[in-house]
C-alpha cells in the first residue's frame, strides 16, 4: 500500500498501547492523492478499536465447546450473530439439524434461506425487529434441510446488549418435528372429532330449552363412566358426574352462549364412580327461532384425558428445556469461578493437543497469558524439565500426554526462567461416542513439598556438625561401590582416617572447640578430594573417603597428600597452635572383598596399623600382610569382648594366695570370659586386646563392681583380704580413679 500498489487497505492488528498493553485495532488507509508518476502523495488512515469485540470473540470461541457438548445431551443448538459484522456462527448441533457439514458457518441470508418458504417472512421480521428494537423471539417454524427433509424447528433469540446497545443476537436452535407431528395429529384429531359427532368415542347431546330437558346419545353415559340406558335423568347425572371445581364455569360458559354467541367449547373434568378423573372436551352450538330467542342447544363431548396429559407433558418439556438453559449457564459460570479459584493450574486443550484456555493460576505458573498461550502446542507452553537430568521431557505426538515412559521428578520451567516443581495429569475429555473432544491439563504445584523432602532427606543422609555424609548414608554408597566392582570388575579404594590428637584439644578445650576442629578438618578433607567422591563423618574423630574408580596409585598419592596437608595444619584456638595430624587406613577393592563390611573392616584394621606404626601415615591393606592378619584377628576378638561385655558373660574367679612366711592368705581376683558357645575363655587370650582396642577401663570398671558386690554377701567379720588386678590404662585414667572411689 505504501508503495502505491493498492489504493486501499483494511487489517485488523495488535498495537502496543501508550500504558504498555496491547489492544486490538482495525486499520483502515487509502490514497488520497498521488504525484504525477503515480507514486502515492498523500494517504489518509483511520484506527478503529477492536479489543471489546475481540475479547468478546474471544470469550465465546472458549466456551463453544462446552456448548457443542450442552448441545448434543439436549438436543439443543446455539447460534450467535455479532451485530457489527454480521458474522454468524453455529454450534456443531445446530449445523447436525440443518444437516451441513461440521465445518459450514453460513451468512444470516443463508441461514434464513433454510426455512421454508412460508416461513421466511416470520423469521425475518423477528431478526429485524430485535436489532431495531431490542425485543427477543420464541418460533415454533417449519424448516428445510440440505438434504431436503422438511422438518420442525423451534427459534428462540435474545438480545445481549453493552451499555445499553445491542451488540449481538444469540440464542437456542431445537428439532421439534416429533413433537409438531404430534401435536398437529391432536389438532386435525380434534376437529374431526368436533365434526363427526357419529366417530366412535363421540357422545351426542341436546338441551332443549323450552321443554327443559336434556337427551345423552350412549356414548355420553360412557364418558361419564355409567352403565348405557341409566334410568336417572342426564341432568342429575351431569351434575354428579361433573368435577365440583368445574361446574360453575360450566354454568357460566353455558348460559354466556345462550344469551350472546352461538358457539363454545371447553374442556371440563369428570369424576367416574371409580372415583377416576377424566378430562373431557365439550363444544355445542346454539340455535334461535326467528326472534333469536335461543330455543335448542346441540352439541358433542369427548375424552381428551390423554391428550391434556401429552400437552402437559409437552408444556412440562418445555419448561424443563428453559430449565437446563438456565442450569448449563449457571454451572458454567460455577466451573468458570471454581477454576479460576482453585489453586492447581488447569489447561485445556482440543483433541490435538492445542490450547484453548487456561485459568489464572496456569497464566502464573507458565508465564503465559490465555491470549499468549491459545492455540500453540501445550508442549511450547508448559516447558517440563527433568529435575536432575535438566532434560526436556518428550510428550507423545499430538497429545499432552507425557511418554509412557517418562517417570520422573518434572520441573516447569517458566517464561522468565523461574522453575516449580510440579506433578503432571492429563484427563481426556471424551463425547458420548467415546470420542475425543480435547483434553484437561491439571499441574499440581509440589515446590515446597519436594523442598521439605529434600531437607529432610538431607537431614537423614548427612552429620548435622560437618555437613557431611553420615555413616548409614556411608555404608549404603559403600555397599553400591562394592555391587559395582563385582559387576564391571572395576577397582575403587576406601580411605579410613582417624585423628592423632583430637582427644587433647577436646580434653583440653572443651567439646565445643572440638566441635569447631572437626569442622575445619571436614572442610580440609573435601578440598583434598575430587568432586565424585564421597567423604563421610563415620563419628567422633574417624572420618572416611570412598574413591570410586581410582587405581590403587592414585589413591595412594590421594591418601599421602591428605597426610602431609593435615601435618602441616595447626589448629588454633585461645593464642595455643595444636598438631593434629591423622592416620590412614588404605584399602583397593574390586572383587575380592564379599561386601561392604568386610572392606571397612580391613580399612579400620590398616588405619590402627597405621597409629601403631607412629601416627600420621598411610598404611595400604595388602593380603599378604602378616601384621594386618593378626589385626584383623584382635579386630575379632574386640568385637567378641564388646558384645561379651554388653552381654554380661563375664565370670569372677578366686585364687588363694598363701604367704611363705608368717602372715594372713588372701584371694586374688579374677576374671574368665564365656564366649558365643558358653566355653571359658582365660584372660591371656582376651586381656592384650582388651587393651589394644581401648576396652580394659571398661573390663575393670565391671570386674571392680562385680568385687564390690560379692564383698557386699560376705559376712562383717571376714578377716581375709581380696586383691584385684587392674590394667595400665585404668591406673593413668583420672576418670577411672573417680569412678572407683565413688563405687
Amino acid at each position: 500500500h505504501f508503495r502505491g500498489d493498492t489504493d486501499a487497505y483494511e487489517c485488523e492488528a495488535r498495537m502496543r498501547h501508550k500504558d504498555g498493553h496491547w489492544v486490538w485495532v482495525l486499520d483502515l488507509g487509502r490514497v488520497m492523492t498521488r504525484t504525477a508518476d503515480g507514486a502515492p502523495e498523500w494517504m489518509y488512515g483511520t484506527h478503529l478499536d477492536l479489543t471489546v469485540r475481540k475479547g468478546q470473540e474471544e470469550a465465546l470461541a472458549r466456551s463453544e465447546w462446552l456448548l457443542n457438548r450442552v448441545g448434543e445431551l439436549a438436543n439443543v443448538g446455539g447460534w450467535v450473530l455479532e451485530l457489527d459484522t454480521m458474522k454468524l456462527r453455529w454450534t456443531a448441533q445446530t449445523r447436525r439439524i440443518h444437516g451441513v457439514p461440521d465445518d459450514f458457518q453460513p451468512t444470516l441470508k443463508e441461514a434464513i434461506h433454510f426455512y421454508a418458504p412460508e416461513a421466511r417472512a416470520a423469521i425475518e421480521g423477528a431478526v429485524l425487529h430485535a436489532m431495531e428494537e431490542g425485543v427477543g423471539w420464541d418460533l415454533e417454524l417449519p424448516l428445510i434441510r440440505v438434504d431436503g427433509r422438511r422438518i420442525w424447528v423451534r427459534a428462540v433469540g435474545e438480545v445481549e446488549r453493552v451499555d445499553g446497545v445491542p451488540v449481538r443476537l444469540l440464542g437456542a436452535f431445537q428439532d421439534i418435528t416429533d413433537a409438531r407431528e404430534q401435536h398437529d395429529a391432536y389438532e386435525q384429531n380434534a376437529l374431526r372429532l368436533a365434526l363427526a359427532n357419529d366417530n366412535a368415542g363421540v357422545g351426542v347431546w341436546e338441551l332443549d330449552l323450552v321443554a327443559d330437558e336434556v337427551v345423552w346419545d350412549d356414548q355420553m353415559f360412557r364418558l361419564y363412566g355409567m352403565r348405557v340406558g341409566e334410568e336417572r335423568s342426564p341432568v342429575d347425572l351431569w351434575l354428579e358426574r361433573v368435577h365440583p371445581g368445574d361446574r360453575e364455569m360450566i354454568a357460566d360458559l353455558l348460559e354466556d352462549a345462550i344469551g350472546r354467541v352461538r358457539r363454545f367449547e371447553t374442556d371440563f373434568r369428570v369424576v367416574w364412580p371409580s372415583g377416576v378423573v377424566r378430562v373431557v372436551h365439550a363444544a355445542g352450538d346454539v340455535h334461535r327461532n326467528g326472534h333469536g330467542q335461543a330455543v335448542r342447544v346441540v352439541g358433542v363431548n369427548w375424552d381428551v384425558t390423554e391428550q391434556k396429559a401429552m400437552e402437559a407433558a409437552l408444556v412440562a418439556d418445555r419448561t424443563r428445556l428453559q430449565a437446563l438453559s438456565r442450569q448449563l449457564a449457571e454451572q458454567h459460570e460455577l466451573m468458570r469461578v471454581t477454576l479460576e479459584s482453585i489453586g492447581d493450574a488447569v489447561i485445556t486443550t482440543d483433541a490435538m493437543g492445542r490450547v484453548r484456555w487456561m485459568n489464572p493460576v496456569a497464566a502464573r505458573l507458565t508465564g503465559f497469558e490465555v491470549e499468549e498461550a491459545q492455540g500453540l502446542e501445550v508442549g511450547g507452553v508448559v516447558h517440563l524439565v527433568d529435575e536432575l537430568e535438566r532434560t526436556v521431557l518428550p510428550r507423545t505426538p499430538g497429545r499432552p500426554h507425557l511418554a509412557p515412559e517418562v517417570d520422573v521428578n518434572a520441573v516447569l520451567v517458566a517464561r522468565d526462567g523461574t522453575e516449580y516443581g510440579v506433578e503432571e495429569t492429563v484427563s481426556a475429555i471424551r463425547a458420548v461416542d467415546g470420542s475425543t473432544l480435547g483434553w484437561v491439563v491439571v499441574l499440581h504445584d509440589v515446590t515446597e513439598t519436594r523442598r521439605i523432602a529434600s531437607e529432610m532427606t538431607y537431614r537423614a543422609t548427612h552429620d548435622a556438625l560437618t555437613g557431611l555424609v553420615n555413616r548409614a548414608e556411608f555404608e549404603l554408597r559403600l555397599g553400591r561401590a562394592v555391587d559395582r566392582a563385582h559387576v564391571d570388575a572395576s577397582t575403587h579404594a576406601l580411605l579410613f582416617l582417624d585423628l592423632d590428637q583430637f582427644k587433647v584439644v577436646n580434653d583440653t578445650c572443651g567439646h565445643a572447640v572440638g566441635d569447631q576442629l572437626l569442622q575445619e578438618v571436614a572442610g580440609i578433607l573435601g578440598e583434598s578430594i575430587r568432586a565424585s567422591d564421597t567423604l563421610a563423618r563415620l563419628g567422633g574423630d574417624e572420618f572416611a573417603i570412598i574413591l570410586e574408580h581410582c587405581p590403587p596409585e592414585r589413591a595412594e598419592t590421594i591418601a599421602s597428600a591428605i597426610c602431609r596437608r593435615m601435618d602441616d595444619y595447626r589448629f588454633h584456638v585461645d593464642g595455643q597452635g595444636f598438631r593434629v595430624g591423622v592416620s590412614v587406613g588404605l584399602v583397593c577393592f574390586d572383587t575380592t572383598f564379599p561386601d561392604a563390611a568386610s572392606v571397612l573392616q580391613a580399612a579400620d584394621v590398616s588405619c590402627f596399623a597405621a597409629k601403631e606404626a607412629g601416627r600420621n601415615r598411610v598404611h595400604r591393606w595388602l593380603d599378604d600382610d602378616e601384621t594386618l592378619r593378626a589385626r584383623r584377628g584382635d579386630t575379632r576378638w574386640g568385637t567378641l569382648i564388646e558384645r561379651a561385655l554388653d552381654q554380661g558373660r563375664f565370670v569372677l574367679f578366686g585364687q588363694r594366695v598363701h604367704p611363705l612366711g608368717d602372715g594372713a592368705s588372701s584371694v586374688e581376683v579374677l576374671v574368665r570370659m564365656l564366649d558365643d558357645e558358653g566355653f571359658l575363655v582365660l584372660p591371656n587370650a582376651f586381656l592384650p586386646t582388651a587393651e589394644r582396642f581401648g576396652l580394659a577401663p571398661r573390663l575393670d570398671a565391671w570386674v571392680l563392681d562385680a568385687t564390690l558386690r560379692v564383698i557386699s554377701g560376705l559376712p562383717d567379720a571376714y578377716p581375709g583380704t581380696l586383691n584385684v588386678n587392674l590394667s595400665g590404662q585404668s591406673l593413668g585414667d583420672p576418670a577411672f580413679h573417680r569412678q572407683a572411689l565413688v563405687r
